[in-house]
């Protein structure tokens, strides 16, 4: 997500909106839907993820975390470059410093 954030960012686009991105917990999106990956050839991907949180919120393993990250990247995109980046969900970590895309409402 940070690095397709970034080529967005150096490939010149002034709006980036995450979709689908809340790092509020770690279950992914096929898990509560699974009739999302019913055309799959193989069977899903496994969520191989043991805390509550989504891993890639956490420092614990990397230098930053990735809500860090977004934070830093949303600041550089708006004074740097004139951008936005945006997130869909309310209910996203990253809704407490993003300004939220309300869909069909533009």
């Amino acid at each position: 997500m940070v690095r397709m954030t970034v080529v967005g960012i150096l490939v010149g686009f002034r709006r980036i909106v995450l979709a689908g991105v809340d790092l509020n917990g770690s279950p992914y999106f096929w898990e509560r839907n699974p009739e999302y990956l019913s055309d799959l050839a193989s069977p899903p991907p496994v969520n191989n993820q043991a805390t509550s949180t989504h891993e890639t919120a956490s420092s614990s393993n990397r230098p930053f975390d990735v809500i860090t990250m977004l934070r830093a990247l949303g600041d550089f995109f708006q004074t740097e470059k004139g951008g936005q980046l945006l997130v869909t969900s309310p209910d996203s970590a990253l809704a407490e410093f993003l300004p939220i895309e309300a869909w069909g409402k533009n």
